[in-house]
């Protein structure tokens, strides 16, 4: 919680609807916390994420990390 207060957590989150009871109760969960520790290394050591953000298509880690890269990639796959 001192983390979160410190990085402004709650005040960019408050106005958006949040509550702080809300927050705490993210902030807690240990179980949560350790589903996306275990979400991120998965990606770190198996798909070779290195970077937020990072765009995965069909299974392929893709070189670029924004929209305009982003945008002609989905485009084609929708087509």
């Amino acid at each position: 919680r001192y983390i979160a207060a410190d990085l402004k957590l709650y005040d960019i989150m408050l106005p958006r609807g949040y509550t702080k009871l809300q927050l705490d109760k993210c902030l807690s969960n240990q179980a949560l916390a350790q589903r996306i520790a275990n979400q991120t290394q998965f990606a770190m050591d198996k798909l070779g994420v290195n970077s937020t953000p990072s765009f995965i298509l069909n299974g392929e880690l893709q070189p670029f990390h924004d929209w305009r890269g982003l945008k002609p990639k989905l485009e084609a796959l929708t087509r």
